[in-house]
């Protein structure tokens, strides 16, 4: 089986500019409700400032999941 097929696209993970990207997976594993054990695999396809609440702004990302 092609690895395509098992690939699930996530868009709008937000994280606080004072976490790190270490984080994404549990972001991950709590959307999907799976534990991170799980999740073989992420590539992070896109990386974004979300900057509208001027004391609230965020790293948005958005993932392909293996």
């Amino acid at each position: 089986m092609n690895s395509k097929n098992n690939l699930l696209k996530i868009e709008e993970i937000g994280l606080h500019l004072s976490e790190g990207e270490e984080l994404i997976k549990g972001k991950i594993a709590e959307i999907l409700k799976i534990p991170e054990e799980e999740i073989l695999s992420y590539k992070i396809t896109k990386k974004a400032i979300d900057s509208r609440k001027k004391t609230d702004i965020l790293f948005v990302y958005s993932v392909e999941v293996v």
